[in-house]
């Protein structure tokens, strides 16, 4: 989540999964959404400063998961939410749906 910290939202791009690959264009177009749906409610809870993960239920394949987290703000609020990640060559990646 380094990349969230330093506001460089094209970074947190490489760590999700895409059905197709994205062309520059769509990579910035995400990183503005992001950008643009994160970055307020990040700055008033005074940002990230801890990522605990919670619980990881593994496929029996072991290619995918869900993964289950806390994001503590800086604020000392927390939020509880779960994802679903997959292995691609070797890399867990966050799994988008689209």
């Amino acid at each position: 989540m380094s990349c969230v910290k330093s506001d460089k939202y094209e970074d947190l791009l490489d760590i999700c999964y895409f059905k197709k690959d994205l062309t520059d264009e769509e990579k910035a177009q995400y990183a503005a959404f992001l950008r643009d749906k994160m970055g307020p409610e990040l700055k008033k809870k005074g940002g990230i400063s801890d990522l605990e993960i919670t619980k990881v239920d593994m496929a029996e394949d072991g290619e995918s998961a869900k993964v289950s987290y806390s994001l503590t703000y800086g604020d000392g609020s927390i939020k509880a939410t779960t994802d679903k990640v997959v292995c691609l060559d070797g890399r867990w990646k966050l799994n988008t749906g689209k």
